[in-house]
């Protein structure tokens, strides 16, 4: 007979990988969420739609169109394989905290040159 104080772990929930990576190709962040890391999931949402409203609002001759253009490209695809990865990472429980992880340090690294 099992005592009181023993409790039994819930089972986690493991992530699609494919999945997250699906959702990330239509709304940039959404894996992320899926995945449980809802903050960077957000930031990433936030971040693209900034980049995007930048594309469309500024002169077509402007630097700064140019510059959130870039944004646009590099955090749509660090959407969806940021998504993948970290359901990958979940499923078995090695997903480093965001100032561990090496695919936001290389994405920080390439939207602000090294800053």
């Amino acid at each position: 007979m099992e005592s009181p104080s023993t409790t039994v772990p819930l089972p986690r929930k493991l992530r699609s990988a494919g999945f997250a990576f699906l959702i990330s190709l239509v709304i940039p962040g959404s894996g992320q969420v899926y995945c449980g890391k809802k903050l960077r999931g957000v930031s990433t949402f936030v971040i693209f739609l900034l980049a995007a409203f930048g594309v469309v609002a500024l002169n077509t001759e402007s630097v700064l169109r140019g510059a959130s253009l870039r944004y646009l490209a590099a955090i749509y695809i660090f959407s969806f394989l940021d998504a993948y990865y970290t359901a990958l990472e979940v499923n078995v429980e090695k997903d480093p905290p965001a100032y561990q992880n090496p695919r936001v340090a290389a994405v920080l690294n390439l939207l602000t040159n090294g800053f």
